[in-house]
């Protein structure tokens, strides 16, 4: 049977199959958009379903998020992009996330911000802004042949000998000193500074193209992973090791003990301190190391004189650098080696590692 519906007043008859409809795609991009007016965030979450939302007329639209990054795609016939994509546990989770953006017309980068889930574990205090200070400087190594550039954050109550952390990628002082600083303000810490030893570069300046790649001109992974060059990388553990600390309690008047020094260190640079923690426990008490790259926990006989305590992070949204991390802890644990693990609901990221920075930190040298 066909029902006929009449619009009396315009006189026209239309069967119910033959009303205009709102195109799909229409339709998709209003709820998207009302779904943000309403989060005020343009990442949100169902269930474990996470999805991300831009509005304007680009021409290609990606997120970096928690150490991946996604391209989003566009609503026909609409200004609105989107990517949804399911993560375990996202009700716990914790990550940063921002913007790639190619357009004819400047749209407004959006800010890079952090999402965290409805259960995830509660932020830690930032410094906003900093009242230590932050100093860069360049040391020569007679090791290396070459000079370093070091980034250097001093807190306001210092005393000295200061407490202090030397960490590998030293360009990103800043951020840990940022969860740092509110320990030691509130007497939580003993004044601690961190000496961050910069990287080195790619050789031949930036990589414009991933697919020309070449490892043997990575000078960063070079000097933090054992494996590729054991020459340059001895040589470059001997400079962070002997000649940064030297430098930093002549200039900056920190500590000489041990127990009061720690080395830090994520990815590659988490791999590195790992390794030096190892191998130099006279020189460092204390070894943080997150989300450690490629490679085997080295094999260790027993006794080890490794005596320096030891804490690991990893993130579940990183499978392969959480496998890597906890096998490194437990061929520690399994030698009777001080060395703590945490699993975090989170990716390869950077508010990540500040969190657990300043957790690791707090265990480090409290008061």
């Amino acid at each position: 049977m066909r029902i006929v519906i009449l619009c009396v007043l315009a006189g026209i008859s239309w069967s119910a199959s033959e009303f205009p409809q709102e195109a799909p795609s229409t339709l998709e991009a209003q709820k998207l958009s009302e779904r943000f007016r309403k989060e005020k965030l343009p990442l949100w979450a169902d269930g474990d379903q996470l999805t991300a939302y831009f509005e304007g007329d680009a021409q290609s639209v990606q997120i970096k998020i928690g150490g991946l990054q996604r391209p989003l795609k566009q609503v026909k016939g609409s200004k609105v992009w989107s990517w949804t994509e399911r993560f375990v546990d996202l009700d716990k989770g914790v990550l940063s996330y921002s913007w790639d953006i190619k357009s004819t017309t400047d749209l407004g980068k959006p800010k890079s911000q952090i999402w965290r889930g409805a259960n995830a574990l509660a932020p830690v205090v930032h410094a906003e802004p900093l009242r230590g200070t932050i100093s860069k400087h360049r040391i020569r190594s007679e090791i290396l042949g070459t000079e370093r550039d070091i980034t250097v954050y001093l807190p306001q109550q210092q005393a000295s000998p200061a407490f202090v952390v030397y960490a590998a990628d030293g360009e990103e002082c800043a951020y840990y000193a940022s969860v740092l600083e509110p320990l030691i303000s509130s007497g939580k810490l003993p004044p601690t500074a961190i000496v961050g030893v910069h990287s080195g570069g790619y050789e031949g300046g930036p990589l414009k193209d991933l697919s020309k790649y070449d490892v043997s001109k990575d000078l960063r992974a070079i000097e933090y992973l054992p494996y590729i060059d054991s020459a340059r990388f001895e040589k470059h553990a001997r400079f962070f090791a002997d000649e940064v600390p030297r430098w930093a309690e002549t200039t900056l008047g920190v500590s000489s003990s041990r127990e009061r020094r720690a080395i830090f260190g994520v990815s590659n640079g988490g791999r590195f301190a790992a390794t030096i923690g190892i191998d130099r426990p006279d020189v460092f008490g204390n070894t943080i190391a997150f989300s450690l790259a490629v490679g085997t926990p080295p094999e260790l006989e027993k006794p080890s004189n490794v005596t320096s305590r030891f804490y690991f992070c990893a993130g579940t949204w990183e499978e392969k650098f959480l496998d890597r991390t906890f096998q490194f802890h437990q061929s520690l644990q399994k030698l009777g080696i001080r060395t703590e693990f945490v699993k975090r609901v989170s990716g390869h990221d950077m508010i990540m590692w500040q969190e657990e920075f300043a957790h690791a930190i707090s265990k480090a040298f409290s008061n």
